[in-house]
């Protein structure tokens, strides 16, 4: 132990000698570990972002969205409708088993008038098993039940954001009108930060600031005679349930109306094992990409050790002469090399937080800092010094005593 703190106190007696060349030399390492670093919190905050957007759409669920423009269709192409309808839904709840909840979802843009709020609202007409669908909780009143679609009850249910929005206007009992017809408001939805998934694109709808009627009050703003058009239907399995399995069976019943062309079928889990497959070929890349930029620096640092060997000769000399063995030679310097590299990865990993930091506060960005990335970064960084820092080493402790003091 005696010998390893002598090693160090020679070591950065020896780098502190020499500030500017040693400040030069642990650049390289200093930015190898900058991307090294940055580059691993940006893939792990893009891959929780993706994977918590996937599983958003729910683990257990199934979803059917179409793939053509509804607002026109409900005609029969060859024998098949245009777009998933009402007869879908009933024929998928009736012949598939395990199913704890299926909803299906139509989406409504409309201005929402009251007499202190007018903007455009997206709305969803659904199914009232939409909130078991998608686990929502109700701060205030209920959710549209069975009755409410039987009696074709002008009811709706409302986000929290979207309540305090309207104020006075956005209570439960409150009446507001939505394009030409007026609804009265049974319940508002509880904000955990809860989003639900559009069909058609997939992307994210914050039920904050949504209205949601039931589903036949769609007719009402699309009159469509041919057809009772949905933009998807969601189904969520009973636990256990092999939702792939279930997926095979969901298309050979759609088939019986429809062609593939005219829907999409997704299914979450296959989306997050096809996801974390995807970041583990963007994190190889990634992760060659820094490794390129550490061995650039590792190059700089054993350059920098064949110099100062060169000019240490007489002091190898003196060293080996009074005692110092090959190894002790080859210690000094190889402790020399792991203390620049280390150093240069404490300082990288300081420049790599400020990097995140900026990045996320900038282009908004998804970040995550991870305990094992700051380890990855280090032990990247000893890696180097030991590998560049070996044959300079090698060369030091061969180096004749008698030679070098005869030399100088």
């Amino acid at each position: 132990m005696t010998n390893i703190w002598v090693h160090v106190s020679t070591a950065f007696m020896s780098i502190t000698q020499n500030k500017l060349r040693s400040i030069l030399s642990i650049l390289g390492i200093v930015c190898g570990v900058v991307s090294l670093f940055t580059m691993v919190c940006i893939s792990e905050g893009a891959k929780l972002k993706t994977l918590s957007e996937i599983e958003a759409l729910g683990t257990n669920n199934i979803i059917i969205k179409n793939k053509t423009n509804i607002d026109t269709g409900g005609a029969e192409q060859n024998g098949y409708v245009e777009g998933l309808s009402d007869a879908d839904h009933k024929l998928l709840n009736n012949n598939i088993k395990n199913i704890e909840w299926i909803s299906g979802l139509r989406y409504i843009q409309e201005v929402v008038y009251t007499p202190s709020y007018s903007a455009p609202i997206e709305i969803l007409s659904v199914s009232s098993t939409f909130s078991n669908v998608n686990r929502l909780s109700i701060s205030h009143g209920r959710f549209i039940n069975e009755q409410d679609a039987i009696r074709q009850n002008m009811v709706i249910v409302i986000g929290e954001s979207l309540a305090h929005s309207l104020a006075k206007d956005g209570a439960v009992g409150s009446r507001i009108r939505i394009g030409e017809h007026l609804f009265t408001i049974i319940g508002i939805i509880e904000s955990p930060h809860r989003v639900v998934k559009k069909p058609k694109q997939l992307s994210p709808i914050k039920l904050d600031n949504t209205i949601i009627m039931p589903v036949w009050a769609r007719d009402l703003y699309y009159k469509n005679p041919m057809n009772k058009l949905l933009d998807g239907i969601v189904i969520r399995m009973k636990n256990g349930t092999d939702t792939n399995v279930t997926a095979k069976h969901v298309m050979r019943l759609l088939e019986l109306n429809h062609t593939d062309e005219y829907y999409n079928l997704i299914i979450p889990q296959q989306l997050i094992r096809q996801a974390k497959e995807t970041q583990k070929t963007f994190n190889y890349i990634l992760g060659s990409i820094a490794g390129i930029s550490l061995i650039v620096g590792g190059i700089g640092i054993m350059n920098i050790m064949l110099a100062s060997i060169s000019e240490r000769r007489k002091e190898i000399g003196i060293r080996r002469a009074v005692g110092a063995s090959q190894k002790d030679i080859m210690r000094q310097f190889m402790v020399e090399a792991m203390l620049l590299t280390s150093t240069g990865g404490v300082f990288g990993i300081v420049g790599g937080l400020l990097a995140i930091f900026a990045i996320s506060r900038i282009s908004d960005w998804p970040v995550a800092i991870v305990p094992w990335s700051v380890f990855l970064s280090i032990s990247m960084s000893l890696c180097v010094g030991v590998a560049c820092g070996f044959f300079p080493a090698k060369k030091a402790s061969q180096i004749s005593p008698m030679q070098a003091i005869r030399a100088e």
